[in-house]
């Protein structure tokens, strides 16, 4: 499982050398906290502490690979970025019931960090993440 979400992430970042103008997305971000609760339970709240997470951005579509202390999970699917509205089409997904879905999360861009918060209606879940882009270490 680990190495076909290894070659899907590396497929994406291929078909990103082709860039998206003026979309902030465009390129990879890692993980920086986030907060996730299923209706009925407690308020979950991750850190980089633990949970490491990357998605990576073409043009039109995205991957995350990651784990937290539960699990290793990676999706694979298209987005789409209008105005405030980000959404995502899972089309692969490590976790089943995630693979054919459609999600729509609010979105806000400050520098290099994008926050997303909204709900995942199927899974009965509500969360906010934050990520920053990465930057390119010199000499590579």
């Amino acid at each position: 499982m680990k190495q076909v979400f290894l070659l899907l992430t590396l497929s994406v970042i291929l078909i990103g050398s082709c860039f998206g103008g003026d979309n902030p997305l465009i390129g990879a971000r890692n993980f920086v906290s986030g907060t996730f609760q299923v209706e009925g339970r407690d308020k979950v709240t991750y850190t980089q502490a633990d949970r490491k997470a990357l998605k990576i951005f073409n043009k039109t579509h995205c991957s995350i690979v990651g784990r937290d202390p539960n699990r290793s999970f990676g999706h694979v699917g298209r987005y789409t970025l209008e105005g405030n509205v980000y959404t995502e089409i899972c089309e692969v997904s490590s976790i089943k019931d995630v693979t054919d879905q459609t999600y729509k999360f609010n979105s806000e861009f400050k520098g290099d960090t994008w926050r997303m918060w909204g709900e995942m209606p199927n899974r009965k879940l509500k969360l906010e993440e934050v990520w920053r882009r990465m930057k390119p270490r010199e000499g590579n």
